[in-house]
């Protein structure tokens, strides 16, 4: 557990088979390494009750041709918590060729709410995504 800012003390509450239970999601690879994927907090229950997982959608995205790099975030909507995609691309990558992608990449279930394109996605000084920068970004008129 070290990295988790947990005393070597501390009682493990809700251990669960000698495993410590975080808000981390994983999965096990076929030659049995544990690969993180995410945290629960990075998902939303879509009105059909599946548990759509930001970082799988992000994957996904990632695959599409043009795309560089990837930002989903959660959005609040009349209708509840949904989320956008920001997306950084090439310069010859369009809006409307993308969402004929992403149409054809994900479940419906799995959609983003809204889609940006922009040119740079918006960095952290430590070089992560600005989640609140992208999330103004969908929040942006001229977002799709």
């Amino acid at each position: 557990m070290a990295g988790y800012g947990f005393p070597p003390e501390a009682e493990r509450r809700g251990a669960i088979d000698d495993w410590w239970p975080t808000q981390d999601l994983g999965r096990w690879t076929e030659d049995g390494q544990l690969t993180l994927a995410g945290r629960v907090d990075d998902c939303v229950r879509t009105r059909e009750g599946r548990l759509v997982n930001f970082v799988d959608v992000a994957d996904r995205l990632r695959e599409l041709r043009g795309v560089r790099r990837v930002q989903v975030v959660p959005l609040e909507g009349p209708a509840g918590i949904a989320f956008g995609a920001v997306i950084e691309c090439d310069p010859l990558t369009g809006l409307t060729a993308l969402q004929q992608q992403v149409l054809e990449a994900l479940p419906s279930w799995a959609l983003p709410r809204k889609l940006a394109l922009v040119p740079t996605l918006p960095l952290l000084p430590n070089g992560k995504p600005d989640r609140q920068a992208c999330l103004a970004v969908l929040e942006a008129p001229a977002a799709r």
